[in-house]
């Protein structure tokens, strides 16, 4: 009778020190993609040369935990992160997606990963971005370094230890906390003035993205007029130096209306080879709001301005030259800033935008398949978007019309009538008259606050809508396509994706510390 009450005793205190993984779905609690989930685990990664423990556990990964080999190793990775996105935003722009293809049955293009997750991520962009770059997650606030000031290898840094180009795009500033932490180091993410002086040094050979205001200064900003696209005015803060360290480190610079014009007409004839490298900088802070930018009377003004998948196409034929390969990355931002102002409405036209982009890189795999990599994942979720299965599939069995033919007044009559929504004549006729004046040539963007308002008013209706203006606790994608890709299936941690990477790649582990007289 002891030795059965002393084996029960064992078996509770085995039980009750194993991690639980929980990953609960208000509707499938037994499916992978869920709505709600805890954190992963409370096992540790070791860290080279540094006895520092992680601010946040997460999962050891073996030395050697897959069985395939690695001999063939991807030639192009491309590392898309959409900042604040979580599962519940995959679901908002497959509404706006189908809505604009006035097709119920149409899917975007994340869809199309052969490998879909859900992991685990951080509380903001600074710790998820450095986790994301490096491997290890941090304080909150700090750019790809410990909590003792140790300076973190990045992957860009492994890429190009390696012989890969690089790049880095972003629609929010260089220097926001998640661009920088893939080309910086600093104590602080509001340090913009320490994270543009190192961006000169970080040998990245394409840079392009907004943010001019952190990196130029007075007496370098002579073509610029102090008024950006967004008509806001420019106080720049950059050294009066900074400019120089990007001459001398072989970049070609390109900023304001006078250096879209100028990088239009130079960016093909650039040659990553021949030791060209690019930094551009289109926008003050970030770049604009597709919501904001295609509204009538910006067209002119605004519709120089190269979207996220432009730049993605520029950077993909200029790193491409490289026979080595390249390693990009991606941020789409503005996910996350309109997630902060609560406009469901903007957030869905911003997903549109990650699913050009996305569009953008699949035609590249199409082409070279036994090649590429393509990730795509976030650094934390925000607005703590509400969803539920039955909510979503009540939208997908509503009735359909043809939304950007129809006048203004009878789809009003057919959103109150057949899909029980209320959107007032004036913003409809708006909206439709935008569309109409063909100001971009392109019913993408003509209609987009159409097909946006229409998405936001069927989603909160029936229960797919914004409880926060904050980040959250939620998990957030790790899709993969590609060569490798299969290997991504046991991630559970968004910190364990570059420590993949390296391994697949055969580069040298991170996270790591660089050395302090390096």
């Amino acid at each position: 009778m002891r030795r059965v009450i002393f084996l029960l005793f064992c078996v509770i205190i085995v039980i009750s020190g194993c991690s639980n993984l929980s990953i609960i779905s208000e509707s499938k609690s037994n499916e992978t993609i869920s709505n709600e989930q805890e954190s992963v685990s409370d096992i540790s990664i070791e860290i080279k040369t540094t006895s520092t423990p992680l601010v946040t556990p997460v999962p050891q990964i073996s030395s050697t935990p897959f069985e395939p080999e690695l001999s063939q190793k991807p030639k192009y990775i491309f590392y898309i992160i959409g900042d604040g996105m979580g599962y519940a935003h995959l679901l908002l722009g497959n509404i706006y997606e189908k809505i604009l293809h006035n097709d119920w049955e149409h899917e975007a293009y994340w869809d199309s990963f052969s490998q879909q997750k859900l992991v685990d991520a951080c509380g903001e962009s600074s710790s998820g971005g450095t986790a994301l770059a490096t491997g290890y997650i941090t304080k909150e606030g700090l750019i790809s370094q410990t909590p003792n000031g140790e300076k973190l290898y990045t992957i860009m840094d492994r890429a190009s230890d390696n012989g890969y180009a690089t790049g880095v795009i972003s629609n929010a500033s260089l220097t926001d906390a998640t661009p920088a932490t893939f080309s910086s180091h600093a104590s602080g993410r509001s340090k913009s003035a320490d994270i543009s002086e190192k961006l000169a040094f970080s040998g990245i050979d394409f840079l392009a993205g907004g943010g001019m205001k952190y990196i130029l200064s007075e007496d370098t900003a002579k073509k610029w007029n102090d008024v950006d696209l967004a008509s806001r005015t420019v106080s720049f803060k950059g050294s009066s130096f900074i400019m120089d360290d990007f001459d001398t480190q072989g970049y070609n610079s390109f900023w304001g209306t006078e250096g879209i014009k100028e990088y239009n007409a130079l960016i093909g004839t650039l040659d990553v080879n021949a030791g060209d490298k690019l930094l551009a900088l289109f926008e003050t802070e970030h770049m604009l709001f597709q919501s904001y930018k295609y509204k009538m009377k910006r067209a002119d003004s605004c519709g120089s301005e190269p979207d996220l998948d432009e730049m993605t196409q520029d950077a993909i034929e200029f790193l491409s030259k490289d026979e080595d390969g390249f390693l990009l990355m991606i941020e789409q931002a503005l996910i996350d800033k309109s997630c902060h102002y609560n406009d469901l409405a903007t957030t869905a036209q911003e997903m549109h935008m990650m699913d050009k982009t996305l569009e953008t890189i699949f035609n590249f795999y199409y082409k070279h398949p036994d090649e590429t990599l393509i990730i795509m994942t976030a650094d934390h979720e925000c607005g703590y978007l509400k969803y539920t299965d039955e909510a979503y599939n009540t939208i997908l069995n509503l009735p359909t019309i043809d939304w950007k033919d129809t006048d203004y007044k009878d789809l009003g009559s057919f959103l109150v009538e057949e899909c029980d929504i209320y959107i007032s004549a004036g913003k409809l006729r708006e909206y439709k008259e935008t569309g109409v004046q063909d100001l971009w040539g392109d019913d993408d963007e003509d209609y987009s606050l159409l097909h946006g308002i229409i998405t936001e008013a069927l989603c909160e209706n029936y229960g797919i809508y914004s409880r926060s203006d904050q980040h959250s606790g939620l998990p957030v994608p790790c899709y993969t396509q590609g060569l490798k890709s299969e290997m991504f299936a046991d991630v559970n941690h968004i910190s364990e994706i570059p420590l993949l990477i390296t391994q697949i790649m055969e580069w040298e582990s991170l996270p790591e510390v660089i050395d302090a007289d390096n």
